[in-house]
């Protein structure tokens, strides 16, 4: 009797490992996937704006390059936690993944997308030469918490995405609408500046705000969103 409870205390126990395994290689194969995009769509865009150029510009758009990727993995991030949700939450259910297991793993492959797409920005403003890089350098912790807040909002619609279906929809047209009016505008009232001009001018408006204060709060705000996935999310009704 001692004996063949040991072996199911060891079948379970190479069973919970293989599935923490399992789940590690699946959100780690997906966190690479999504930062490769990121990266791939920023190059693309540091192509195009240095197309026609002179050589001596580059330091002047690598300088600028760290935007792109913030702004690429922005609009990307949103594509994929909504897909997350949408797709590969019903399809983990169906695989005997517990609700909770299934929302704190996109919580964390995307707390894990911004920890890499920081450092990215800040390797990239460590070897640019320049007094410029070095003030874009200092002010990592602004961007990393601008980072981790943009996430935040994603997974927070995402989940109620899941949770609440077609009006969870109608949410999510509302905010996307109300964030392209609010870069449209954004967009038409600096339409006279140039690029690297528009990116000096955001950085002076947010140099008065302590980069540690908003750090914080993108790390609070993260957090508050793993935790509200996690709650509508337990009961959500998945269709398979």
């Amino acid at each position: 009797m001692t004996d063949k409870m040991e072996n199911n205390v060891q079948i379970q126990g190479k069973s919970r490992r293989s599935h923490i395994k399992s789940n590690f290689c699946f959100w780690g194969r997906n966190i690479l996937e999504e930062m490769g995009v990121i990266i791939g769509g920023a190059i693309f865009l540091l192509l195009v704006q240095w197309f026609g150029r002179s050589p001596k510009a580059l330091t002047d758009i690598l300088l600028g390059f760290p935007y792109l990727l913030l702004m690429v993995g922005g609009f990307l991030t949103l594509i994929m936690v909504l897909s997350f949700f949408q797709m590969y939450f019903p399809v983990l259910i169906s695989m005997n993944v517990t609700r909770s297991a299934a929302a704190a793993g996109i919580w964390l492959s995307q707390g894990g997308v911004a920890l890499l797409l920081s450092a990215l920005m800040a390797l990239i403003w460590k070897l640019v030469p320049g007094e410029e890089a070095a003030m874009r350098l200092m002010a990592m912790p602004l961007f990393g918490g601008v980072i981790l807040a943009m996430i935040a909002v994603c997974v927070i619609l995402g989940a109620v995405f899941v949770r609440w279906g077609k009006i969870g929809g109608i949410i999510l047209f509302l905010v996307c609408i109300t964030g392209g009016m609010a870069v449209g505008v954004f967009v038409a009232l600096n339409a006279g500046e140039g690029f690297l001009e528009l990116q000096q001018m955001t950085y002076v408006d947010l140099a008065g705000i302590k980069g540690g204060n908003v750090l914080l709060a993108g790390v609070l705000l993260y957090v508050v969103s793993g935790l509200f996935s996690w709650f509508v999310t337990r009961n959500a009704e998945v269709r398979v």
